[in-house]
């Protein structure tokens, strides 16, 4: 059996990955960047391929043609929205839109499982948002994700495709992008752990309560919901726990043994900023999942490969 995990080497691809059976079949990693060093597995292909491109699309999908499609790939930090809208709606609609149309073509009876975000509830209650709520974007990236749906029920619908929809929510571990906070954070703190410099950290408002969990525990969500998930399934990966982003940023400083002040950067704060959000998770843990791994392991985890990274590019740059 052929399984497909578009978003290459990115961190929660790299866990997905890792969680398929050696024996499963050919496992395909495709994405922009390729083949990353530190975050490969060995019995994996490795295909660069911009998703953008409807031709190198249908070559990836008649080449494989997949029996599992993991779409992890695309534009997912609220940062790139507001930076870029145009950018952003138009990279995640083509990338979702060129998959599911190939799919239709060279493996119809694929389980497609579609990566949304947490960020398409955008203001409400202080309850865990459920996945019959009404989405109510603020971002650019909420609205994206919001269409990418609309076209992953179209999918089922009009075409019988066997696709759902996993609305995640914030996730910390080794390998995350520096376009989101923590690893801005970690990334800040190894440069003073390293360079001795100022000890200082910028970071936006830290007064937002979010719900969070570990990376592995993301892709375990995603995994369970790809082989147990009835079409149109629309679920929410999440832990079901909203904590204040400061107690987190201050988790992360106590692990580096650093004394250092963490200071607002009104560049990183956002016009229309959700204070509170909490995921509902009791759909995810219907279908067999749990919770499995603790923050404060999440955080190790991350500063321990932050601070690999940033030695590895300070030397590199020296």
């Amino acid at each position: 059996m052929t399984v497909l995990v578009t978003g290459g080497s990115d961190a929660l691809s790299y866990q997905v990955l890792k969680l398929l059976h050696k024996g499963q079949g050919p496992l395909v990693a495709a994405g922009r960047r390729g083949e990353i060093s530190g975050r490969v597995r060995a019995d994996a292909v490795y295909v660069k391929a911009d998703l953008r491109d409807p031709r190198l699309v249908e070559n990836l999908l008649s080449v494989w043609k997949p029996e599992r499609i993991y779409h992890l790939a695309g534009m997912h930090a609220v940062g790139e929205g507001d930076s870029d809208p145009i950018a952003t709606l138009d990279a995640n609609l083509e990338m979702t839109h060129n998959l599911l149309s190939a799919a239709r073509r060279n493996c119809p009876a694929a389980r497609i499982l579609v990566l949304s975000s947490g960020d398409v509830y955008g203001r409400g209650s202080s309850d865990p948002r459920t996945e019959e709520e009404l989405p109510t974007p603020l971002s650019v990236l909420g609205v994206s994700k919001v269409a990418v749906e609309a076209l992953c029920g179209q999918a089922a619908r009009a075409y019988g495709q066997h696709v759902m929809v996993a609305r995640l929510f914030s996730h910390i571990g080794a390998y995350e992008s520096r376009r989101y906070l923590f690893p801005q954070l970690a990334a800040q703190l190894a440069r003073i752990r390293l360079l001795k410099g100022e000890t200082v950290v910028y970071a936006g408002d830290l007064d937002l309560l979010r719900d969070i969990l570990d990376v592995r525990d993301a892709a375990r969500g995603l995994q369970t919901l790809m082989e147990n998930a009835p079409p149109a399934t629309i679920a929410n990966v999440c832990s079901g726990n909203a904590l204040p982003l400061r107690l987190l940023a201050d988790d992360l400083v106590s692990l580096t043994g650093l004394s250092v002040q963490i200071r607002l950067d009104p560049r990183r704060e956002r016009q229309n900023e959700i204070p509170f959000l909490c995921g509902s998770n009791a759909k995810l843990r219907n279908f067999g999942w749990k919770l499995e791994h603790k923050l404060r392991d999440s955080l190790r985890d991350l500063w321990t490969e932050m601070l690999d990274r940033v030695s590895g590019e300070l030397k590199g740059n020296g």
